[in-house]
């Protein structure tokens, strides 16, 4: 999602790198010379010199620059300090090791992903190893808050901080002083003090780096991210703050997971958690939606239980919400575990969604029961889109991108469109999106894309965006999908998701914008604001129509409505439906446009129309005329 900004040069280095076929013992050595310059120079100097010439804003830094460097603080922590000389490194000597170190990291992952015969299980190892997260600050601040205020006082007697102090202290370390490149952190006060002896590692405390089979590879494990900040000589070293903050979560679950009681409360709570904001964050989305949590329903004698359920209009969304996150285990090579927590986090929750909505589509009237008791009735024949949500606590990457893989590799029975959102991601949408029917197309387009995986984005939000820009279509003949074509694949602009990047972190916050004409979102939106049953339906209708159809049609009523004051008509047809524009300056009888359009069903074989009634009088006149906007009043459906 975030600060994938490079450069053609950048790019072109990379790829003259990788097309050197490196054996084994050619990359231990680039290995072994980096660690030998390590020990031999002041790996302060070091750091700083390859910090500075990777990172040259914090807030926008590529995310392989962050790779580089939490491999760097992997490699440095994994070393006794008796082996570390601390010699003065010259300015020629790190301009060397620069220039050796920074493609290091390049080699090593296209090396082992080499290694890897299966293209599916390839992608995910390399996104999980190279873009390090995919959260804004401040939303990172709030669900971490929410989660551990409850437990401020098990924290504050066990560890002696709490979740208030971990933000504030992380605000403290983070862009100020990287960005003047100042590493080096001195506590201000006993819970500072606390907060850094707990989470500093000492040289030699990560040795576990060097102990598998792969001595030295980046994807080994290491226990920076559990104790991200180094204490050498009674000094504290803030190398990288964001791994701090993105690792919060994790580290005080581990704390909490200590108490089993203590871990049981949190564990409900976390789940509610997840359930209740992806309600909301959906909510916000679609304004006027009726949404339910934890409603119960009885199907073949047995009770179960939907996450989920939010009606929009003639929309139904089924949600599902899994607390269950991948293990490190399973980002960093083992299929096993992988395939373990893929069948918990999507799996599981695509057969729970699936047999809710056919629950629903079984039944008339669906009988649910909620929390209370209360019953709750949903009749199938009031919905005709329905989409099938998986709320997760983690971002899949190429998991969620590519959710064919899912069904070919976990065998699923793949009946329904279904799509697993990370609930960060959901709140993202949620303030961004301008107007409901631009989500719920974009969710439309965006599953049509689920068996297009010749079509390769980098995440989500560069999907949204693309989107906006250009609305997500794609051709079916394109790209090609022959048989001897299928290693022709579309990449789309990684850096398209820059935008959202400039809203949350740059001066101005100027939202994204969907390319659309504002005289037509004006127009969807005054549809949408009628809140009649179905303007969901002809909201999105008009969306994806586009205005160069519309526009013709309304101003050359427009026209003749200035000239003589009459009711005017005009029409659309498009493929099995037809719709009827009616603009007025009186008030008429709307009855007698029904009766019309009933009688062009069947003379015209089409299966529905739509009637849109345009009025102005006097008053808005001028005002109509001058900003050249057309704003429906009402609307009918006729089948």
């Amino acid at each position: 999602m975030f600060n994938k900004k490079s450069t053609q040069k950048v790019v072109n280095q990379s790829l003259e790198i990788l097309s050197e076929e490196l054996s084994y013992e050619d990359l231990k050595s680039n290995i072994d010379r980096v660690f030998l310059f390590i020990k031999e120079y002041d790996f302060f100097e070091v750091y700083k010199y390859v910090f500075v010439h990777l990172v040259k804003d914090i807030k926008y830094a590529w995310d392989n620059d962050f790779s580089s460097l939490e491999y760097l603080i992997s490699i440095i922590s994994s070393i006794p300090e008796s082996e570390m000389k601390m010699k003065k490194p010259s300015k020629r000597l790190l301009k060397d090791f620069f220039k050796d170190f920074s493609f290091l990291w390049f080699k090593i992952t296209d090396f082992f992903s080499k290694q890897i015969e299966d293209d599916f299980v390839r992608n995910v190892k390399a996104s999980f190893l190279t873009v390090k997260w995919n959260d804004y600050n401040q939303h990172l601040y709030d669900y971490n808050i929410w989660l551990f205020k409850d437990f401020n006082g098990y924290l504050s007697d066990t560890v002696w901080f709490n979740i208030e102090n971990l933000i504030d202290f992380y605000n403290q370390i983070s862009e100020t002083k990287l960005n003047n490149f100042s590493f080096i952190f001195s506590p201000n006060n006993d819970i500072e003090k606390n907060i850094l002896e707990y989470f500093s590692l000492t040289l030699w405390d990560n040795n576990i780096f060097n102990e598998w089979d792969f001595w030295g590879f980046y994807g080994n494990k290491s226990y920076i991210y559990n104790k991200p900040f180094l204490k050498f000589k009674n000094q504290y070293y803030i190398l990288v703050p964001i791994i701090f903050l993105r690792n919060l979560k994790s580290n005080i679950e581990n704390i909490l997971k200590k108490d089993n009681k203590i871990w049981q409360k949190y564990a409900k709570k976390r789940g509610e958690y997840l359930e209740k904001q992806s309600i909301k964050y959906l909510s916000n989305i679609l304004p006027w939606s009726i949404s339910y949590n934890w409603l119960k329903y009885e199907l073949n004698g047995i009770i179960y239980e939907t996450d989920g359920i939010l009606i929009y209009d003639n929309n139904l969304f089924i949600l599902e919400a899994k607390s269950w996150i991948l293990r490190e285990a399973s980002k960093n090579w083992a299929l096993i575990w992988l395939n373990e927590d893929i069948d918990k986090i999507v799996s599981d929750a695509y057969y729970q969604a699936i047999r809710t909505r056919e629950y629903i589509d079984w039944n008339s009237k669906a009988l649910f029961k909620n929390k209370l008791w209360k019953e709750v009735i949903l009749n199938w024949n009031e919905f005709n889109k329905i989409f099938l949500l998986n709320i997760t606590w983690d971002y899949l990457w190429q998991i969620s991108l590519y959710t064919n893989n899912l069904i070919e590799r976990w065998n699923i029975d793949y009946k329904y469109d279904f799509l697993p959102i990370y609930l960060n991601i959901l709140r993202i949408y949620s303030e961004i999106t301008e107007f409901p029917s631009q989500f719920i197309l974009f969710l439309e387009r965006r599953l049509n894309l689920i068996n297009r995986d010749n079509i390769r984005f980098s995440d989500e939000l560069d999907m949204f965006i693309y989107f906006n820009r250009h609305w997500l279509i794609f051709p079916y003949w394109f790209p090609p999908n022959h048989e001897w074509q299928k290693s022709l694949y579309v990449h789309i602009d990684p850096s398209l998701s820059h935008e959202v990047d400039m809203y949350y972190y740059g001066n101005n916050k100027i939202k994204p914008k969907m390319n659309i004409n504002i005289d037509h979102k004006s127009f969807i939106k005054s549809i949408e604001s009628i809140n009649k049953k179905w303007f969901s339906e002809i909201s999105n209708i008009f969306l994806w129509i586009g205005w160069n159809y519309l526009k013709p049609i309304l101003l050359k009523l427009r026209k003749k409505v200035l000239k003589d004051g009459y009711i005017h008509t005009g029409s659309y047809y498009f493929n099995d439906f037809w719709i009827l524009f009616i603009i007025y300056s009186k008030d008429i009888d709307i009855s007698s446009f029904t009766k019309f359009s009933k009688s062009k069903l069947d003379e015209k074989n089409i299966k529905k129309m739509y009637n849109v009634f345009i009025k102005f009088n006097k008053k808005s006149f001028l005002e109509f005329y001058k900003k050249n906007s057309f704003t429906p009043m009402d609307f009918e459906i006729i089948n």
